[in-house]
């Protein structure tokens, strides 16, 4: 592992996987709502930048009703490393904050949070924090992109610690080499992923529940007890086959848009016509929010194709290629 993985994010829980499985997937489903389980996985999931901003509008659009509280949509490895199975190595997004929400559920269990952000060349943040009983009985932290700016060191230093001067800059090095007296080179760990074993817990929303993928419901009890201590929120099934209906429903109406439009464009040859179609098939899509925004880039593409293929010189073909092209500059488009 180098400077090049620009995010460390990472829980080290000091017990094997066997034990601490239920109160990690307690914990995330608490903070995400429904769960799908992936066996074997060597990396969390992370929607691709194509899929980012749709899913960002899905979990606005149904955070009434399916997912109360979603810091991030991103998922989680859960891992046996292959050289400490007394450990269990959680690789999830730090804005989740399992740390607290794990420490709580099993108050005897140590976890410890590593947490390491390349900014550049000469910038860098990291932190090491412990967690038991709920609360940070260790913390070490610093944020070298601010000049002379002091570490936080707070805590007493475990054992099995590294010793580093509290004078000194904490710098990925030295966070990973502190890591090491727990029995375990986590850089080794993440750059080769050797894992005996490994589970990954992707949050579902209703569209990937809508392509019969399930929600793992294992462990449910610890998740109501999260929830009951104020970690996140999380939907019954209840109010997930009612976010899936209403998935559905919405999808049936752009498509029957689409298809009423593609109808229609394949009887038009005047390019006037077609600008006119466009426009009125656009306005239609756009009042249905942002995540309508992928079909009306599909909709200019076509038209603009079908008017430069009878007269590209004309001034309704113009209109329409200017139009597909401030539609394309725009950031949130999905292409």
């Amino acid at each position: 592992m180098t400077d090049a993985d620009k995010t460390i994010e990472v829980l080290l829980l000091r017990a094997p996987l066997d034990l601490t499985l239920p109160v990690i997937v307690g914990a995330q489903r608490a903070m995400q709502g429904p769960l799908e389980r992936i066996d074997d996985a060597r990396f969390p999931s992370k929607p691709s930048e194509e899929r980012h901003f749709e899913l960002m509008a899905e979990s606005v659009d149904q955070a009434n009703e399916f997912v109360m509280n979603v810091p991030s949509l991103c998922g989680s490895v859960i891992a046996t490393p292959t050289d400490a199975p007394h450990l269990t190595l959680v690789e999830a997004p730090a804005c989740l904050n399992l740390s607290r929400a794990i420490s709580h559920l099993a108050p005897r269990l140590m976890v410890v949070e590593v947490v390491s952000h390349i900014l550049g060349h000469d910038r860098e943040t990291n932190r090491f924090a412990i967690w038991q009983g709920g609360a940070d009985i260790r913390l070490r932290e610093n944020d070298n992109s601010v000049p002379d700016a002091p570490d936080l060191n707070e805590g007493e230093a475990q054992p099995w610690e590294t010793p580093v001067s509290p004078l000194s800059r904490l710098t990925r090095f030295d966070l990973i080499a502190n890591i090491q007296g727990l029995g375990v080179d986590l850089a080794e760990v993440l750059g080769r992923r050797h894992f005996q074993q490994s589970i990954g817990l992707a949050p579902l929303l209703a569209s990937t529940i809508s392509q019969n993928k399930t929600a793992f419901d294992a462990y449910q009890g610890l998740t109501d007890r999260a929830v009951a201590s104020g970690f996140g929120g999380y939907a019954c099934p209840d109010d997930l086959a009612k976010s899936r209906r209403k998935e559905t429903q919405f999808r049936a109406v752009l498509t029957a848009i689409e298809a009423e439009f593609e109808d229609r464009l394949s009887q038009a040859d005047d390019p006037a016509d077609i600008l006119a179609l466009a426009r009125e098939t656009t306005d239609r899509l756009a009042t249905h929010g942002w995540r309508a925004e992928p079909r009306i880039m599909q909709v200019l593409a076509a038209a603009l194709a079908k008017s430069m293929a009878t007269q590209p010189d004309h001034l309704a073909t113009q209109t329409l290629q200017a139009l597909h092209d401030r539609a394309a500059r725009k950031a949130y488009i999905l292409g």
